[in-house]
């Protein structure tokens, strides 16, 4: 196995032309990684697999040589050898950005203290254990939309606009609890189930941004000190005005 550190490649061919989109999973249980993969071809993507983390790692350096890079990492975050987050670490030492390489764990694990982790890796979301078609689903359609027939929704105009309004009523719902100083556990645990279902449901139409940014502020929410609330919340709110 090829192991030299490559310099990560943009997602087009050697002649210009956009490159298809390529996904890896990282899974050492066998049967997993079958029934993942069996998932994404019931949804017409293929998902390259590997059997544990240092197998991974080069076959996303290949790749990149190759200028035949992967679009999307599923990473499991509990493996021998090498475990998701040393992986994570040494992609992004390496100059795999999240913007040409995002990596979604696949866990079983997923309590406060292990999404952060995950996050402060360089992760960019988590997909819980054990993964259903709707999950992978979601997951591609925010991550790897090109890899869908129809990865974006063209919702009629009546589910658009609950859409904005969901969106609205929870922007204002932040701004308000900022503005207020109002971070009573009550607040914060409403304001986390808004996020929840907003990085949910961002992703279908067509804002995958926003739906990276909830899921991280929610996840940032979990357990955290109260005297850091309202600095989380208005970092949230600065990054959606950038």
């Amino acid at each position: 196995m090829d192991m030299s550190a490559p310099i990560p490649a943009q997602r087009e061919r050697a002649t210009g032309v956009a490159a298809p989109a390529r996904i890896l999973l990282a899974e050492d249980h066998a049967i997993s990684g079958e029934i993942i993969t069996m998932m994404g071809r019931h949804l017409g993507v293929t998902i390259d697999h590997a059997q544990d983390g240092l197998e991974a790692l080069g076959r996303i350096r290949k790749a990149a040589r190759s200028r035949k890079p992967y679009s999307l990492l599923l990473l499991d975050a509990m493996m021998p050898i090498l475990g998701g987050v040393e992986v994570t670490v040494r992609l992004r030492a390496e100059g795999f950005t999240a913007e040409e390489l995002p990596i979604v764990a696949v866990t079983a694990a997923a309590s406060s203290d292990e999404v952060k982790s995950y996050l402060a890796a360089g992760m960019q979301a988590y997909i819980g254990k054990p993964v259903s078609m709707s999950d992978l689903a979601r997951t591609l359609g925010v991550w790897a939309p090109e890899t869908l027939v129809s990865p974006v929704l063209r919702p009629n105009p009546d589910l658009l606009k609950r859409y904005e309004e969901r969106k609205h009523e929870t922007l204002q719902k932040i701004a308000d609890a900022v503005d207020s100083g109002d971070i009573s556990e009550p607040t914060i645990t409403e304001i986390r189930d808004m996020l929840h279902k907003l990085a949910g449901t961002a992703g279908n139409f067509g804002d995958p941004g926003l739906s990276e940014k909830s899921a991280h502020c929610g996840a940032n929410l979990i357990d955290c000190n109260p005297a850091e609330l309202t600095g989380i919340l208005s970092k949230f709110a600065q990054a959606l005005e950038q």
